[in-house]
């Protein structure tokens, strides 16, 4: 068995004694056990096995239930009325009541890191040509057909110009050429000596742990020259759980003094004035780097000392566990990192986006490190570099991931951020008295004309059809579709067939939230409104106005058209014209209808083989659904600290939880020989809903703790952070196991000291992914009286939750049959109160006050924090 994993924070809280009093005299085994406990114990060492026992034998079952039968098993359905199935369905596309899963990226692999580098043009560029002809000509019809519709060639010879620019981009644009690049790889090889420092920007502000702790296990394995690279986290919301999560890492960490001025550019040039690496990398707090990050670009600044950044591709996944809306938004950017930018590279014009770049310090100290502005800084900092007389080079190879917008509110947030950056530099004095080029400046207006014209289309491109037919139904005629039918398959079937990325029907509602989005951002700009900036991390993050402006306006507009294009139809049907001349138009509107529509919905996860697993949006069925505790789970909590639930989650379940672990350690399920040997913590990759995926665990948590709004948000997800038990080869089922001489009992924590009120640590729980027999493996918790020991055994998808403070140990796995566990974190948002004049304590603090022999409660105590440092820590800063 292995022992689970650590909680890992270093905050000790107030205490009523020493901490290591509440280790010994509670659960200890030594000087403070009572003088007839200890002949009990001293009676019991030689039949410590006889007298163990499995915690199967309590009365584990949660609410006084059985385990639910086996999938074969019929259950009693509760029926439900078409009303109630109506009403959950209405809540789950329109009220959803909790956020979407979280899926964590991992690093691109090796086709991924290549995929951007074969444009793929000549098919994409007839497409385009083909549609801007096509759509051009019958803009033209239309605008000929009378004299008062010569307004309408105003879009139409604006639209046109950016889509005609955009295809002589691509036909003009040079390839990557990869050859050359592994040339000045090979030519420059980064030794102790050759490689220069390298600060590692990790800018942050309020997003989730788990998130950060992802990407700085990245982080962590890129490999340079030891000494020469140096992370570095900027925390713009100055939290401690960032601080003490930077501490676990061994990274600096830095918190302005003038926040929030200027947002991410203020905390990016604080960050500037007090490091001094040669060059120094950026990480937005989602991306993930390949381990030869560095090594891949770093050659490209060594080659050209006046390439002030080295940019590489924003890269998104789009698998089924998420969202439509990440779906679509990370599938929209393949065009513009794998084509455009590309392409753009060839006469210098390529832009900086952030994220994934490599800056030479040397660029930028005349102007005190990145552009201050507000949005978009990126985008300003590689301008003005280019204008100081600087390059800036682009290379398609994918060498980091990141995590898209989940939800249509995030979405809209960061597009109108976008828009108004690109807006805010083309229409200052200094972009056009600039020392850019033609060509350059040419290629930064086309940037900004998708913006325009993205935005334009949403309110013109419905308008011919209702007006010729109130106007001049005589050339309302079926045919006019075909003029916009090279459109139509472009974005629909041509353009999918050349995406690298998952290009799904998700991919037109996304565009729809970003066209509103540049249309609103434009408004907001001309009419002098500011955009306040939240990072999209925030708790508060886009609750704003605008994004229910959008829906208000996008609703108002579209069902004006839609009115004037249906009752049009009707009427001039009634009047005596076709009715397959309007046929068309009517198809093509209501597809527009069904995109608008499925664009204002909030973020619900596509269907899935196991929806239960991966969403926390369906609602669960009434048979998983649990109530409270019976008073007789309740009283064995109290009596002995823990609380088997069985029956949390399905054998399916857990073994699509547990499908990755082979692949990650490379192994065979079948060959025993090549398992690895003894326990091994692995980091996780995804995160999944515990209240989807166990709701009987969650509930007996909720209740121990004192109710779910306790909990800390970032605990209600189960991460696959697997723990698997492989055995040892010499081991075999017949060796005798003695409870007693095992070699690690503890209490989990080892980076913070154990106060009574600690939230960091609330619960231990630990489900089981694989059965667990005898001499399995099994976690041996040992309870208040230190003479009785339990083997944690078990079934799939069963769940342990012990007090924080119950003394545990890896135990011996003897029949070396694979034990698979996780030991998800439960902390809670305050202290826990030992001090309640209404005396109703949860059930977790009436355990410890039993304990204590103080049942009413006692006065709190303030204590200073302690905190240490982690021994794994000590060892890695010591090699």
């Amino acid at each position: 068995m292995v022992e689970p994993a650590q909680i890992e924070t270093t905050t000790g809280w107030d205490s009523q004694a020493k901490p290591r009093w509440w280790h010994k005299s509670i659960f200890g085994k030594r000087d403070t056990v009572q003088a007839d406990r200890q002949k009990d114990l001293e009676k019991a060492a030689d039949g410590a096995k006889d007298d163990s026992r499995s915690i199967d034998e309590g009365p584990v079952e949660m609410n006084g239930e059985k385990p639910a039968p086996a999938p074969d098993q019929p259950s009693r359905q509760v029926q439900r009325t078409t009303w109630q199935k109506f009403v959950d369905e209405f809540r789950k596309n329109y009220c959803p009541r909790t956020s979407p899963p979280l899926i964590l990226p991992t690093c691109p692999t090796d086709d991924e890191k290549y995929s951007f580098v074969d444009m793929n043009r000549l098919p994409i560029i007839l497409c385009g040509l083909v549609s801007t002809l096509s759509l051009s000509v019958g803009a033209w019809l239309f605008v000929h057909a009378n004299w008062y519709f010569f307004w309408y060639a105003v879009y139409a010879l604006y639209s046109e110009s950016y889509l005609f620019a955009s295809v002589f981009v691509s036909v003009w644009g040079k390839s990557f050429d990869l050859p050359a690049h592994n040339k000045k790889k090979e030519k420059f090889l980064l030794t102790d000596e050759t490689a220069p420092t390298v600060d590692i920007f990790l800018p942050v502000c309020k997003e989730p742990l788990e998130v950060l702790e992802n990407t700085w296990k990245h982080v962590a394995q890129l490999k340079y020259p030891a000494g020469k690279c140096r992370p570095i986290v900027l925390d713009d919301g100055a939290q401690e759980g960032v601080m003490l999560l930077a501490k676990r890492f061994g990274y600096r960490y830095l918190v302005r003094p003038d926040r929030p001025v200027l947002k991410k550019a203020g905390n990016m040039r604080h960050a500037f004035s007090v490091t001094d690496g040669q060059f120094f990398v950026v990480f937005d707090a989602d991306f993930c780097p390949r381990p030869d990050f560095l090594l891949e670009l770093m050659p490209i600044h060594l080659d050209n000392p006046n390439i002030a950044i080295v940019q590489s591709p924003q890269f998104f996944r789009s698998p089924d566990e998420q969202t439509w809306i990440e779906q679509g938004s990370s599938a929209v950017q393949e065009h513009f990192y794998r084509l455009i930018q590309t392409c753009r590279n060839t006469w210098g014009a390529s832009i900086c986006v952030g994220s994934n770049a490599v800056y030479r310090r040397a660029s930028l100290t005349a102007v005190g490190g990145t552009a201050p502005a507000e949005c978009s800084e990126d985008v300003h900092t590689g301008f003005y570099a280019v204008d100081r007389g600087w390059s800036l080079f682009y290379t398609p190879l994918v060498l980091a991931c990141g995590i898209c917008p989940s939800t249509p509110r995030a979405l809209f947030s960061q597009q109108m951020r976008w828009c108004t950056g690109s807006l805010s530099l083309l229409t200052r004095r200094d972009f056009w008295r600039s020392k850019l080029n033609r060509k350059q400046k040419a290629c930064y207006l086309t940037g900004m004309m998708y913006y325009s014209t993205t935005a334009t289309a949403l309110v013109f491109s419905p308008l011919p059809a209702p007006i010729l037919l109130w106007t001049r139904p005589d050339l309302m005629k079926y045919y006019n579709l075909f003029f916009a039918l090279p459109s139509l398959l472009t974005g629909l079937v041509f353009i999918r067939c050349w995406a690298r990325s998952r290009y799904t029907q998700s991919v037109q509602y996304a565009q729809i939230v970003m066209a509103y989005a540049y249309l609103h951002a434009f408004w907001d700009h001309f009419c002098g409104t500011k955009l306040v900036w939240v990072p999209s991390g925030d708790n508060k993050a886009h609750k704003n106005n605008r994004y229910r402006n959008m829906l208000i306006f996008a609703w108002a507009w579209t069902i004006t058209h839609n009115t004037l294009l249906i009752t049009g139809a009707t009427y001039r049907i009634c009047t005596g014209l076709a009715w397959y001349q309007v046929v068309p138009a009517l198809c093509l509107d209501l597809y527009n209808l069904l995109v608008v529509h499925r664009s204002s919905n909030p973020a619900i996860p596509p269907s899935h083989p196991n929806p239960s697993l991966l969403s926390s949006n369906a609602p669960l069925p009434h048979s998983q659904r649990v109530r409270s505790q019976s008073p007789k789970n309740k009283q064995f909590w109290l009596d002995h600290g823990f609380l088997k639930i069985p029956s949390c989650s399905s054998r399916e379940a857990a073994t699509q939880f547990t499908a990755a672990l082979w692949g990650r350690v490379g192994a065979s399920p079948h060959d025993k020989s090549t398992w690895p040997t003894g326990k091994v913590n692995m980091p996780s990759h995804n995160a999944y809903p515990v209240k989807a995926f166990a709701p009987k665990a969650w509930a007996a948590i909720c209740e121990v703790l004192g109710g779910e709004d306790k909990i800390a948000e970032w605990c209600t997800n189960w991460k696959d952070s697997y723990i698997p038990d492989w055995g040892e080869p010499g081991f075999h089922a017949d060796d005798e196991l003695n409870y007693r001489r095992l070699a690690n009992w503890h209490a989990d924590g080892e980076s913070f000291v154990h106060y009574l009120n600690s939230p960091e640590q609330a619960l231990l729980v630990n489900p089981l992914f694989t059965d667990i027999a005898p001499k399995g493996g099994g976690t041996e918790p040992k309870l208040t009286r230190p003479y009785t020991f339990h083997e944690a055994i078990g079934n799939v998808g069963d769940v342990y939750v012990l007090h924080p403070f119950m003394l545990h140990s890896a135990s011996k796995n003897p029949r070396r049959h694979l034990r698979i566990i996780t030991n998800p974190p439960v902390a809670i948002k305050a202290p826990f109160r030992y001090w309640r004049e209404d005396g109703r304590y949860s059930l977790g603090e009436k355990k410890t006050l039993r304990e204590l022999r103080k049942p009413e409660g006692f006065e709190r105590v303030q204590q200073a924090r302690e905190e240490k440092e982690e021994e794994r820590v000590k060892a890695a800063a010591a090699r």
